[in-house]
């Protein structure tokens, strides 16, 4: 993700067995901007939009928040990179 601090912020996923894809993208977005909302911190923000993301596509449907806190600690953090 490249933003307008001159950053480039990489979260690694995770591997595993995909149930479905479906809303994982919606899950990562949702999880971005709630984590910029409660944070304002890039990294922060990413990490809890990939860990949404991920659980989601592990799970039947949209990931609930026990399974989001199952992912939190199974997710790297994000790096970042001065452009």
């Amino acid at each position: 993700m490249c933003c307008s601090d001159g950053m480039v912020y990489y979260s690694p996923g995770v591997t595993g067995k995909t149930i479905s894809t479906v809303g994982a993208g919606d899950s990562m977005i949702a999880g971005f901007i709630a984590g910029m909302e409660k944070t304002g911190d890039y990294i922060r923000a990413l990490h809890l939009g990939t860990v949404c993301g991920c659980a989601s596509s592990f799970s039947f449907g949209l990931a609930d928040a026990q399974r989001i806190q199952e992912f939190t600690g199974i997710v790297p953090l994000p790096s970042a990179l001065k452009l």
